[in-house]
């Protein structure tokens, strides 16, 4: 996708000038003609920021024989175009009664009753490192760091 600004900037001009023509023979104000020139002028702002910063991924990839092997897109993005399940995590029970050996994780997992707290605390008792976790849920290690803290501050 591309976005020629100053072409594009001529037509939305070109559009409100005659816009305005007709709101004023329809007998707005310029109050209110202004207001839909601004209104006008956000969509015309959003509609560039998306040419601006979308990429477009050829549909001809996702047929059979093709190979993908060169896309930088993919690549980059292989990660978000699959789901897998975590089975390790989650046994199929309730994510809130896991029940840890640790007297103390049992506490914190009763306090903090979200299911990726406690998917984190799983993966920390089994030795896991928060590098480790930070890279499985797709954040930051600071992100990781910030729980820990918060978990040993119960």
């Amino acid at each position: 996708m591309s976005w020629n600004n100053g072409y594009e900037r001529k037509k939305f001009m070109a559009r409100m000038k005659k816009q305005a023509e007709e709101y004023r023979a329809a007998g707005m104000t310029e109050e209110q003609i202004q207001a839909m020139y601004e209104f006008d002028l956000d969509v015309f702002r959003s509609d560039r920021n998306y040419y601006e910063h979308t990429q477009e991924y050829e549909a001809s990839s996702f047929e059979e024989g093709v190979d993908d092997s060169d896309n930088a897109l993919l690549d980059r993005y292989a990660d978000q175009f699959s789901v897998s399940c975590e089975d390790r995590y989650f046994d199929g029970s309730d994510p809130f009664v896991i029940g840890f050996d640790d007297e103390r994780l049992n506490a914190i997992v009763k306090k903090f009753n979200n299911p990726r707290d406690i998917r984190i605390l799983k993966m920390l008792s089994e030795g896991v490192t928060e590098a480790q976790i930070a890279v499985e849920l797709g954040v930051t290690n600071q992100a990781i760091s910030k729980k820990v803290k918060k978990f040993r501050s119960v």
